[in-house]
């Protein structure tokens, strides 16, 4: 087996296979129906494990689609909590007044002032996209589709980097959303405990969430840096149509 096919296991293992068999154990542990179901199937261990992970992958891939509905949440963090030098475009939604309220220092945890090292690294990274790309092109990708495209034709170890910093982000994104649906199942059952230590575990895995994606954006910016002053990366010089003669 190439590194490059266990790599992929391991992204598919933590992203997808991982929070569905946590999903898929914990409905045959509180669905008596289910258990049922399981017990009238053949259970030769071959058979109750492809059956398992036949399980575990389609639940995992429905709490992966689930948790991409995070991703609006992240950035509206991530502008308040990382903003960019320049003024980015922003589209209301409803829970704005709330991360307003959360997180302009009203939290002790907040750090006051953020890591600028996101915002400089985005800069840098931007404006050399744009210096070397027409209008159309910029507004067909953005900064950290850029990188990666980047990253996979120059240097593959880099990219196996930032594949591992992504698949770690992706399930913590995924707890998020089987804490919650905990949670809420325990609210309803009356087990206070378990609800309350649901959502505590729901909050730390969006910190955790947050905390590597930014890491694996901010990562890729400076391997292309990097890559770039070092005199591996030579790009095409491009102009626009409208300014060729």
């Amino acid at each position: 087996m190439k590194p490059s096919d266990f790599m992929i296991g391991l992204i598919n293992f933590l992203s997808i296979l991982l929070p569905g068999a946590i999903a898929t154990t914990l409905l045959l542990h509180v669905s008596p129906e289910l258990r049922e179901l399981s017990d009238t199937l053949p259970q030769h261990d071959v058979f109750a494990w492809t059956a398992f992970f036949a399980a575990a992958y389609f639940a995992g891939h429905l709490i992966f689609l689930v948790g991409s509905w995070l991703d609006p949440v992240y950035d509206a963090v991530r502008r308040r909590r990382h903003p960019l030098p320049e003024k980015e475009p922003k589209d209301p939604v409803w829970f704005d007044p709330i991360l307003d309220f959360l997180l302009k220092r009203r939290l002790p945890w907040v750090r006051k002032e953020p890591d600028q090292k996101f915002a400089n690294s985005y800069t840098v990274v931007d404006t050399l996209r744009r210096d070397i790309m027409t209008e159309a092109e910029v507004a067909g990708t953005n900064s950290f589709q850029w990188s990666r495209a980047l990253l996979i034709q120059n240097c593959s170890a880099a990219h196996k980097d930032i594949e591992v910093h992504e698949a770690d982000q992706k399930f913590f994104r995924s707890l998020v959303i089987l804490s919650f649906v905990l949670a809420a199942g325990a609210a309803i059952a009356l087990e206070w405990v378990v609800a309350v230590i649901a959502l505590a575990a729901m909050v730390a895995s969006f910190v955790r969430y947050y905390n590597r994606r930014l890491k694996t954006v901010t990562l890729a910016y400076i391997h292309v840096l990097t890559l770039y002053r070092s005199g591996d990366l030579n790009f095409r010089p491009v102009r626009d149509e409208q300014d060729q003669p």
